[in-house]
């Protein structure tokens, strides 16, 4: 049974891990194709919409009366410390060197990623949260000197695959009922 309402059992401490995988052209990746990014501290999702207000001029006073929704969508928020080469490529939208220890920076500005989070909270439910495509770049700069851990910090577009899922555009988040743990964790 879930709980729902007033439940201390609703109160989460977010933990887990993040996984990623390149698409190939227009085809998405295999489940098989996920791969850990590391230590993940902050993860997280902000649904996006455009609405366009209507206003009534029937009356002295302009009214708002409908609201359509335009345009609807999510931005993907993540940070990750384990500051890796396959990281680092994907900061930097870079292609690798066949030597593989040189990153060609903006080399791959269109490549698109589906991610997997599993969550292994130290309280609350765990769930799932798979984002089929996404179009990452960037989120701020990474500081070579620093007095504190390196950690490079992305976003990432949802965007919509609805020519592989017809009825979940974005991605899903599945509640799931048993505990995951990292050792036994999978994409």
């Amino acid at each position: 049974m879930n709980p729902t309402g007033y439940d201390t059992e609703l109160y989460t401490l977010g933990r887990g891990i993040l996984y990623l995988a390149a698409w190939s052209g227009s085809t998405p990746p295999d489940l098989a194709d996920y791969e850990d990014v590391g230590n993940a501290p902050d993860v997280s999702l902000e649904p996006t919409e455009e609405i366009l207000d209507h206003f009534t001029s029937r009356t002295g006073k302009k009214t708002k009366d409908k609201q359509v929704t335009l345009l609807s969508g999510a931005t993907f928020l993540f940070t990750i410390d384990s500051i890796s080469v396959p990281n680092f490529k994907l900061f930097l939208s870079g292609t690798l060197h066949s030597s593989g220890h040189k990153i060609h920076i903006n080399m791959a500005t269109a490549a698109e990623y589906g991610f997997r989070f599993i969550s292994d909270n130290a309280e609350g439910q765990n769930y799932r949260l798979e984002l089929w495509k996404t179009k990452v770049r960037a989120a701020g700069a990474y500081g070579f000197i620093s007095d504190d851990f390196g950690a490079l910090s992305y976003t990432a577009e949802v965007l919509s695959d609805i020519a592989n899922h017809t009825t979940s555009y974005f991605g899903d988040l599945t509640f799931v009922t048993t505990t995951t743990t990292t050792t036994t964790t999978s994409p």
